[in-house]
């Protein structure tokens, strides 16, 4: 059954598929399943579905389903999935393009990056009484591994690659990634993702505990964390990542940008100790919205949209 439904963004009442007969009778298996930029709706970048790309439009439907999640009082679970072959690449180019022409690009670009950090609010202040599970396949890149951490435990599928390319657009994350990073994994690891801009695979990104499981199927996974009406903890964070783990990006990183990240890391760092989780978001947003006002900023996007397509089909 439909609880919400928007341009890119599904809510439905729905119970694990399980043989009856192992079926634990003191819990009936029902979960929110949250679909994101389904594939049967209207998609940023559809002519193809690799490119699950996040606009304001997305942004905005995603926010919204995060206010319908906090008002469901009687729910245990909750899933968080983007559809399609990739989790994500994060945010959308072309709207880059056309905002990076638009006189007003300043405001524009602070309300951009504000709407992402919002969702990652809203996703951490979710009623305590909702578990809530991340599920992250194929390519995740940006702005989909930000808005896909906030929440209780998040699975990876086996084929995951999660990286963070912003450094070779001449920004950083904007939608709160270095500060929730460095919540799950720690500073070394953070500076390492950020700086470099490559990519990671599942596994590694389980060792340093930027997600807590990997599995080759995912909803079986899930699945048999709500059909036994488990509420996991976190996973381990002490692997310490080395360069040989990344894959470096074909784009190479700003310079100026890469300058900044250390003293950014350590604006984090001291916020995060101080206010926890909610200093160092502000300090990443304003970090972000410092950095996408340069003219490093309108290089980079042409730069990464040229070579965009080898770099990120997952091929």
């Amino acid at each position: 059954m439909a609880i919400f439904v928007s341009e890119h963004v599904r809510i439905e009442n729905r119970k694990v598929e399980t043989d009856p007969e192992n079926r634990l009778t003191w819990h009936d298996g029902s979960y929110l399943d949250v679909a994101i930029c389904n594939a049967g709706y209207s998609n940023p970048e559809r002519d193809n579905l690799r490119y699950n790309s996040i606009g304001t439009s997305v942004l905005r439907d995603y926010s919204q389903a995060l206010d319908v999640l906090g008002k469901i009082s009687l729910m245990q679970y909750a899933v968080i999935r983007w559809e399609g072959p990739n989790t994500g690449n994060g945010a959308s180019i072309k709207e880059f393009q056309e905002m990076l022409k638009d006189p007003a690009f300043q405001g524009k670009w602070r309300e951009f990056i504000e709407r992402g950090e919002e969702i990652v609010f809203k996703a951490r202040e979710l009623p305590k009484h909702l578990y809530t599970i991340s599920v992250l396949h194929g390519n995740v890149y940006g702005g989909s591994v930000e808005l896909a951490l906030p929440y209780n435990m998040v699975i990876a599928a086996e084929d995951t690659t999660i990286g963070f390319p912003e450094i070779t657009l001449g920004i950083v994350p904007g939608f709160g990634g270095v500060a929730l990073s460095y919540e799950r994994t720690g500073r070394h690891n953070t500076e390492q993702l950020v700086s470099i801009g490559g990519s990671i695979d599942a596994l590694t990104a389980m060792n340093i505990g930027l997600v807590d499981r990997v599995s080759k199927d995912p909803a079986t996974a899930y699945g048999e964390i709500i059909e036994k009406n488990e509420r996991p903890e976190r996973g381990a964070d002490s692997y310490q990542l080395k360069e040989s783990d990344i894959k470096k990006p074909r784009t190479d990183p700003a310079p100026f940008v890469v300058g900044r990240v250390p003293s950014m890391m350590d604006e984090i760092e001291s916020a995060y100790k101080l206010r926890g989780l909610e200093g160092a978001l502000s300090v990443n947003t304003s970090a972000c919205v410092e950095l996408g006002i340069r003219d490093d900023f309108r290089e980079g996007v042409t730069a990464f949209s040229e070579k965009r397509q080898p770099q990120y089909t997952g091929n």
